[in-house]
Parts: C-alpha cells; structure tokens; sequence
C-alpha cells in the first residue's frame, strides 16, 4: 500500500473515532487532537498489504491519557453498572488511577476491583461461580445477571468506539481501537518500550504526518524480527 494512502487511511480513522465524542467533551476533543499518535502493528500491516487487526492510539502527555482515560471507564461504568448479588457481593467496579510506579516513571492505569480485567463477559468470575451451591438462587442470579451483561456488550459493539473490554493497561473500543495508557510521550519515548524495530512507524495528530523510520522499513522489507 502506498504511504499517502496509509496516511490518508490513519488520519479517517482518527477523526471517525474524534467525531463520536460528543462537542459537549470540547476539550477533550481539543486534547485528543493535539496529542495522539497512531503506531504500532496496524501500520506495518498496511505497507505489506495485510488485513489491520486493530489501531493502537497513544498520548504525547499525562494530561491527555488520564482525561481520555477518566472518559471511556465513566462510558464504560454508565452501560456496566455494578450490580449485587442476593449474599452482597458487588460485582468489579472500574476506576483510574494514577502515579508513580516502582521505577520511578509516572503512568496511568485501570484499576479493576478483584479482577484486574473488565469485559461484558465476566469470565474472571467464574471462579465464583463454581463455589454456589449448583441451582442455588444466588447461582440463578449469577447465570442471569451474565446474560444481561452479555446484551449490552453486543449492543456497545454495534455503536461506534463503544468501550468494550479495559486492562490496566489499555481501553479496547469497537471499531478495532486500542487507547494505550501504559505509555506516554513522544514518539521516540514510546518506541523505547517496544521490542520489534518493524513496529515503530508512526502517525500524528497534531501535523497530520506520516513517519515511516529507515530501520523499521529495513526490518519491514527483509522480513526480520529486529
């Protein structure tokens, strides 16, 4: 694929996922568009002519990451309420946090209450479920309550950039985005974290340009995992 179509493809898919924040968020838009880069696989695939699994968005700052952030898991909390069982048990509620980590980086991250991931299907409570007495109302309860979670998951997935599933580390939306938290900086910043060479081309928000780096083009064209 040639780069000005690459390029012309990020730049859609970015102000496709810009436009479904509502104007009343103004100034997360602003932020959003003086602050994101696309990078990653999704980029590599394209110059080699393959199906793009999904587009990993990161933020030049903080500031950028824990707005987008507080965002999607207020979205996400909205169409995932908490809900308690008959014996008081509340389901994972989702909250940011933010702060220094043992290395001394400053990061945000997602912080899920007994879980640690937090998707419509609930699979880290099945462990709980085995421990209800088999056709007790609490186990009824359970079987249900994953149902009516299950609906809403296909129904955020028919919307555009719904949050469907959140880690510590990274938002998932419908539409193949991932919103990266783990990381933020500019590019070069970023790419420190990454493992592979081929994977360190990168888009921009803020000048609308494509950043196809010498070694990651080398990498891509000789087929190596440098």
């Amino acid at each position: 694929m040639k780069t000005k179509t690459i390029k012309t493809i990020l730049s859609k898919k970015f102000e496709s996922w810009l436009k479904s924040i509502p104007k009343e968020a103004e100034a997360l838009r602003e932020r959003i568009k003086k602050n994101t880069m696309i990078t990653g696989g999704a980029i590599t695939s394209m110059l080699l002519g393959e199906k793009v699994e999904d587009y990993d968005f990161y933020f030049r700052d903080k500031a950028t990451t824990l707005a987008v952030a507080r965002y999607y898991v207020a979205k996400f909390n909205a169409i995932n309420p908490d809900y308690k069982f008959k014996d008081g048990r509340k389901l994972s509620s989702v909250q940011v946090m933010e702060g220094l980590c043992r290395n001394g980086t400053d990061r945000v991250a997602i912080m899920v209450r007994s879980a640690g991931v937090a998707s419509s299907s609930r699979m880290n409570d099945y462990q709980y479920f085995e421990t209800l007495e088999p056709g007790s109302p609490e186990q009824e309860g359970f079987i249900e309550e994953a149902m009516a979670v299950k609906k809403r998951e296909e129904k955020a997935e028919k919307a555009p950039y719904m949050p469907i599933f959140l880690t510590s580390n990274a938002i998932t939306l419908s539409n193949n985005v991932q919103l990266i938290l783990r990381f933020f900086g500019e590019p070069d910043e970023i790419h420190k974290n990454y493992d592979f060479v081929h994977c360190m081309n990168y888009w921009t928000s803020w000048d609308n340009e494509l950043v196809l780096r010498k070694d990651s083009l080398e990498a891509i064209l000789g087929k190596e995992l440098t």
